[in-house]
């Protein structure tokens, strides 16, 4: 198994959120060893909305070149905290997060890390968009780190011990492979795994095939000196994961993607998606 965060992939957008976003993952790379591939994407939905009448491939090419000068000026800042970067040789076009998805496979990332909010090179579409739709197609974890304004200055909330303190939240889809990955990170920050499994109404106890994943993971643990909690509550997941991470004081929260759809969630959105927009911590989606 490669280790955690041994090779990030970060795509930007060149917007405000860019620079900050990439400093703070040349935080976490500098601690935990990571070598750092840049990437670019230009979104081709909004090249033909704002080349009406001009030439395109004249307008492609002046993005693109902006797009190296401005990656290279990133690139440097990241080296100068002592990490290993190189930015993708190939400015692609396309759609975002099919593309991130598909370089993370061609250079071998073992994530993709993701800032929450952005703006693209026009200001039109937002990185949300993007972050979700990679999250969708990847087959590599990504992170999305909460970035937000304060005091007009562009923050990332994170803690450099990403991995102190995991709140792994637990259901039917849980896997093997994502309680060994949560134990392996854990044993990085000499940390601690806490399974959460949140009961739905009208369930009155976890399911069997939760109870299973709770032993896997005591047993994992046991296995590699990392400390394992169980901790079970009812309520609504998205709700009840980040009221635990906030009682606990996780330092990040790590969820499934699964592909199951219930009518409640085509109606009210996934427990992803509400994740995704009311979690502050660092929010890591295992592809299962």
């Amino acid at each position: 198994m490669a280790r955690v965060l041994e090779h990030i992939l970060l795509p930007l957008d060149l917007s405000e959120v860019s620079k900050p976003l990439a400093l703070s993952v040349a935080e976490l790379a500098s601690r935990y060893k990571s070598r750092v591939t840049l990437l670019h994407v230009i979104e081709e939905a909004m090249v033909i909305h704002v080349a009406g009448g001009y030439d395109v491939a004249s307008l492609i090419r002046s993005i693109e070149n902006n797009a190296r000068k401005r990656m290279e000026e990133i690139r440097k800042l990241m080296e100068e905290k002592g990490v290993s970067v190189v930015v993708h040789e190939d400015v692609p076009m396309g759609n975002p997060g099919a593309i991130i998805s598909e370089v993370a496979e061609e250079v071998g990332a073992t994530e993709i890390v993701m800032g929450s909010k952005g703006l693209g090179i026009f200001r039109i579409l937002p990185l949300g968009s993007t972050v979700r739709e990679t999250i969708k197609i990847s087959r590599k974890p990504v992170l999305r780190l909460k970035t937000y304004k304060e005091d007009g200055q562009v923050k990332v909330a994170y803690n450099t011990r990403l991995f102190r303190k995991i709140l792994l939240g637990v259901d039917r889809n849980t896997s093997k492979s994502m309680i060994d990955y949560a134990v392996n990170a854990a044993s990085i920050d000499d940390g601690k795994v806490v399974l959460a499994h949140v009961i739905e109404p009208p369930l009155e106890e976890p399911a069997y095939e939760v109870k299973n994943v709770f032993k896997y993971g005591e047993k994992a643990g046991e296995e590699n000196g990392v400390e394992v909690e169980i901790v079970v509550a009812r309520g609504r997941p998205d709700k009840m994961l980040t009221a635990i991470a906030t009682q606990m004081e996780a330092s990040s929260i790590l969820v499934g993607r699964t592909v199951e759809k219930r009518l409640s969630e085509l109606i009210l959105g996934s427990t992803l998606d509400r994740l995704l927009a009311i979690c502050e911590l660092p929010l890591m989606v295992y592809p299962l």
